[in-house]
């Protein structure tokens, strides 16, 4: 009701599957955490670069939003399941979530800006 008295378009609930610095993920708890969404009439799925395929294979409809997003080469930190904006964007994401990539680097201007860059926008 909210964003509808502002003139804003309704929040889009998420599930989050599996997070991206559990490097022992298992695909049918994905796959059920999915289903879970699907049936919970959740909007999107948060997920892994390496899970978007799936989680569009599973349920199309939903939006993916995608963390752990680094550079080639970069610092992964604690993220077991981290990947590239370029990956995530082929694999079929449609927001990623951008973090230390930009706001650890010590350049941050140049660092989003190399971001950008990556995927050719």
């Amino acid at each position: 009701e909210g964003a509808e008295r502002a003139g804003l378009e309704p929040p889009i609930a998420l599930a989050v599957t599996i997070l991206t610095s559990d490097e022992d993920a298992s695909p049918t708890l994905f796959d059920a955490r999915v289903g879970c969404a699907v049936e919970a009439r959740c909007g999107g799925v948060v997920c892994a670069v390496s899970d978007v395929t799936r989680a569009k294979e599973l349920a199309p409809d939903l939006i993916a939003v995608v963390p752990g997003i680094r550079m080639p080469g970069g610092d992964v930190h604690d993220q077991a399941r981290a990947g590239t904006p370029a990956a995530a964007l082929a694999a079929g994401a449609d927001l990623l979530v951008i973090g230390r990539a930009v706001t650890g680097a010590e350049d941050r201007e140049a660092a989003a800006a190399e971001l950008v860059a990556s995927v050719g926008a």
